[in-house]
């Protein structure tokens, strides 16, 4: 008797490379209320492309409707349902129509061994400014307190949220609140917490991240 096993993911799926030329037509959300595909139409076709995490910032500020682009990438067709899914891992705006292009790099699965140069994550936190600061108090009321274990579980945190790249937690001096410490201020709102324990990290970390979707999330399409 004969026995048919499962196929394999690699019979269900081709993947394959792809290069579109077209024009921007905006950001996207297709699995939740995060914008991580962009719209491309190119050859009388409109494409969802979805775009690395951790260069959605850079594309935010620097793409807008109508932009000449170029995507390259990965696209994945699956036999069982048709289905097709793009993702990139370089966009090139294209300046006046022309066939030089600023470039900016999206995260790509092959790593450059030969290369030296940091990758585009370092890229983020070392050329942007911190979208989200958070103050929190080093004096020795708050000190005994476990500011300083406060300040680890935070950064932990928001590493593992990824948001650290938007985000710089800075000691501070004392902020007249010593017996509510350990004290936090989020800003640019301006939340605060008081008597800060490890267990409420989430929380804060909460906050955070919907002071960041403020500023980086533009409107869908």
């Amino acid at each position: 008797m004969l026995h048919m096993g499962k196929s394999s993911k690699c019979d269900r799926d081709r993947v394959s490379d792809f290069s579109y030329e077209g024009q921007f037509l905006g950001f996207t959300a297709l699995d939740g209320y995060k914008l991580k595909y962009l719209k491309l139409s190119a050859s009388n076709r409109d494409y969802i492309i979805k775009i690395p995490k951790e260069q959605r910032l850079d594309l935010y500020r620097s793409l807008k409707p109508g932009d000449l682009i170029q995507c390259t990438g990965e696209q994945k067709l699956n036999f069982s349902t048709g289905e097709c899914k793009l993702k990139a891992y370089t966009i090139s705006k294209i300046a006046n129509h022309q066939t030089n292009s600023e470039v900016i790099h999206l995260h790509s699965n092959v790593r450059d061994l030969n290369s030296d140069r940091p990758s585009s994550k370092q890229h983020a936190k070392s050329d942007s400014k911190p979208l989200v600061n958070v103050l929190v108090c080093q004096k020795s009321d708050c000190a005994k307190r476990g500011s300083g274990q406060i300040c680890s579980a935070l950064m932990n945190a928001l590493e593992q949220q990824d948001l650290a790249e938007y985000v710089k937690v800075k000691g501070t001096g004392c902020m007249k609140h010593c017996k509510s410490g350990p004290h936090v201020v989020v800003m640019p709102d301006k939340s605060r917490f008081s008597h800060v324990k490890v267990g409420q990290i989430q929380e804060i970390v909460a906050e955070i991240g919907s002071q960041v979707s403020a500023q980086t999330m533009p409107k869908a399409v």
